[in-house]
């Protein structure tokens, strides 16, 4: 459904529907979860946050892997109405949760829907980037992301499409800072993927770096180094 914004909402209004008639709390959070990522895709921030707030509410804030998720999708709607404030406080108040939790059932019967410390850490360094007076804290996140992943981390994915985007946000992060030569560094130690495997997070980085120079020449070299890294040739 990615780019169909229109059947994503029919689908997850219908996730939500079904768990409403279930009336079980952690499945009800799962399909808000679903709703906040599409509205944030959408670039509706204000529904994202709504959706967020409903689903956290059906979990107490604290109660399993998807009160983390909703946290984080809380964070990226009040990063994209420009409250740096809220944001961090939300990123904060996820990773509390992740020092206490307990999985909910629904995400240990669904292993893709958990949410742990790697991948917290590198959507929080993500979020937080573009927040002015941030970067370092991102910085640190994306460093914790990168330091995670280089563990078997278990509960939760950790494929090597999120691996990989973790050393591509460090990237993100030192460009901010000017450190080509860090960021460079960062994309060589990134971990070999197929093409097809990061395409589309390697265009969305590409682009912030050639935004974040203002430097068409110097950025242009950083994203090259991105396809030849990748495999991408045209």
């Amino acid at each position: 459904l990615v780019g169909n914004r229109a059947a994503s909402y029919q689908h997850g209004r219908a996730a939500l529907w079904h768990a409403d008639r279930a009336g079980h709390p952690a499945l009800q959070a799962h399909a808000l979860d679903l709703l906040t990522g599409v509205a944030y895709r959408a670039g509706a921030a204000d529904a994202a946050l709504r959706y967020a707030g409903q689903g956290l509410w059906h979990v107490n804030r604290t109660e399993g892997e998807v009160a983390v998720a909703l946290l984080i999708g809380e964070a990226r709607a009040h990063a994209a109405l420009g409250d740096t404030r809220r944001a961090y406080r939300a990123v904060r108040e996820a990773e509390q949760v992740l020092d206490n939790r307990d999985s909910d059932e629904i995400s240990r019967m669904a292993d893709v829907l958990r949410f742990n410390r790697p991948i917290h850490a590198f959507q929080s360094a993500e979020l937080l980037l573009g927040l002015p007076g941030q970067e370092k804290t991102a910085e640190r996140y994306a460093r914790t992301s990168i330091d995670f992943h280089q563990v078997t981390y278990n509960p939760g994915p950790a494929s090597p499409r999120y691996q990989a985007a973790c050393y591509l946000t460090l990237a993100q992060c030192l460009v901010h800072r000017r450190d080509l030569a860090g960021a460079a560094d960062a994309i060589t130690a990134m971990p070999v993927l197929k093409p097809a495997d990061l395409i589309q997070t390697v265009v969305i980085s590409a682009r912030r770096v050639v935004i974040t120079l203002g430097d068409m020449r110097r950025g242009a070299a950083i994203v090259d180094l991105l396809r030849e890294r990748v495999g991408v040739t045209n």
